[in-house]
């Protein structure tokens, strides 16, 4: 696809397959967050409990992929089964298509803004969303 040749240059959307970026979308592929701002996924319950994964770039997917951002070992998760987004000034959470559904706070969705204190779940894997703002140091 030509719209997605300028993003395989990336090491970290180089694996990712092309069904799986056209699901994205292209806009969504180029927005970035602000540098002081993130998402931590903390794992409440599954194989990866009391891991922390920080979300820093727009996408990062979730799934059994070795190349995922957040890498979840649960076998009801599919191999790209979610992806993280930042667009129109909000991080967003979007399934892939995936087998078993994405949840988020009891409920499945397809594509969804996420808050901070949201519950996901993939699979058996429970997780906790943290926005995190940090103070941005003034210019000189």
């Amino acid at each position: 696809m030509k719209e997605f040749d300028k993003i395989d240059d990336f090491d970290l959307l180089s694996g990712i397959d092309e069904d799986s970026k056209t699901k994205i979308g292209k806009e969504s592929l180029e927005a970035q967050p602000p540098q002081n701002l993130q998402i931590v996924i903390r794992v409440l319950e599954g194989k990866e409990k009391g891991m922390d994964f920080q979300v820093k770039d727009s996408p990062t997917f979730i799934g059994r992929d070795r190349l995922a951002g957040v890498p979840i070992s649960d076998p009801k998760v599919s191999r790209q089964h979610a992806t993280i987004f930042f667009e129109k000034s909000q991080f967003n959470l979007k399934d892939l298509g995936s087998t078993n559904g994405t949840f988020l706070n009891g409920n499945q969705i397809t594509e969804t803004l996420l808050k901070d204190g949201d519950m996901l779940q993939i699979g058996d894997t429970i997780c906790q969303v943290m926005i995190q703002s940090t103070p941005q140091s003034p210019r000189k």
